[in-house]
């Protein structure tokens, strides 16, 4: 199960970047709790680091427990 699945109710904001194989430039991501954005494929990484990069707002939500969790972007 997902983060997103579990905890959805405590999952207040997710958003970053991600380096998806094919892609030019990076995938943008975007979730409020239960409720994933359509990911948007950009045309450059801002600074040509291809390192993804995510940014959690929690509630309730120990920092430990958020690497353990897969959240695939919708499709």
């Amino acid at each position: 199960m997902t983060l997103q699945a579990l905890r959805g109710a405590d999952l207040l904001h997710v958003h970053g970047l991600i380096d998806v194989q094919g892609c030019r430039g990076p995938v943008r991501c975007s979730y409020l709790q239960h409720l994933a954005h359509q990911p948007v494929e950009l045309q450059a990484w801002p600074d040509g680091d291809r390192t993804g990069r995510l940014t959690f707002i929690t509630r309730n939500i120990e920092e430990k427990a958020v690497p353990a969790c897969s959240m695939p972007c919708a499709s």
